[in-house]
């Protein structure tokens, strides 16, 4: 296969990357974006040998688990005319391109295959929006990997964060929260202190999707899933057993809190 390659430049910018995705996006239906979410979905991009040659500009962020194009989206936010947004929600982006919007400029520098992959990661982006809800959130990763579960109480009130998967346990290990040590917050992406709780990592194997439920106070608030599923009918589906509180006994591969529940699709 012949080597991947820019016509005119050694890498693709930040900037070049974010302006050329973007109107993509909007041509498959996404018409608005997480201005911080966009970054970790794009990391499983970043891992996969397949897309290397759009990543040689660009970093992943300190914490590792997304790229870091800050500066991409500030430039193409802030001086492109085509993102719209509220000054009081500004991570909310609003893409205004119009029908006969021209890329032409842009990608006459790119190797065809450069576009090819930039298009097929919007592909992907798009697939996965018509399923998407604003606490339900789907990672192309592999789903087979290490999780990080939580139950805890903060000021009385239970926060757990779950697993849910079609797959099996490799590997298993528990501990007690300690005092003044931060875990997750089954909330959001952010880490709270606990006074007390369990807190367990579990590596799963031969999964086609796995499911992260955090639940407070007895309240779905937010739902990652994590799959190479693009399948509409299959993420439909993951969507309906994440969207659901599930107290079946028999649905789990662990008994012990804080659960892990098996689903087969």
């Amino acid at each position: 296969m012949q080597k991947l390659k820019l016509n005119n430049e050694t890498v693709l910018t930040e900037t070049q990357f974010v302006r050329l995705l973007l109107p993509y996006l909007y041509e498959r239906g996404i018409n608005k974006i997480n201005e911080d979410e966009l970054p970790k979905k794009l990391f499983p991009y970043y891992l996969d040998e397949k897309y290397k040659i759009l990543f040689k500009n660009i970093v992943k962020s300190r914490d590792g688990n997304e790229v870091n194009i800050k500066e991409g989206l500030f430039n193409v936010k802030y001086f492109s005319g085509n993102i719209m947004f509220n000054p009081n929600n500004s991570k909310i982006l609003h893409l205004v391109y119009e029908p006969n919007y021209d890329m032409s400029e842009d990608e006459a520098k790119l190797d065809p295959e450069i576009i090819e992959l930039l298009k097929k990661i919007a592909d992907e982006f798009g697939i996965r929006n018509k399923v998407e809800t604003p606490e339900l959130k789907i990672y192309g990763y592999d789903p087979n990997k290490s999780y990080s579960l939580i139950e805890g109480k903060d000021s009385n009130i239970l926060h757990r964060l779950e697993l849910i998967t079609d797959g099996n346990i490799k590997t298993i290990s528990d501990s007690q929260m300690e005092p003044h040590v931060f875990y997750p917050n089954p909330s959001d992406d952010s880490y709270s202190i606990y006074q007390e709780g369990i807190y367990r990592d579990v590596e799963i194997e031969n999964a086609s999707y796995a499911i992260t439920q955090g639940i407070y106070n007895g309240k779905i608030k937010s739902l990652k899933v994590f799959t190479k599923l693009l399948e509409l009918e299959k993420l439909e589906k993951i969507k309906g057993i994440a969207n659901v509180i599930h107290d079946d006994e028999e649905s789990l591969l662990v008994k012990d809190r804080p659960y892990v529940r098996r689903k087969t699709l």
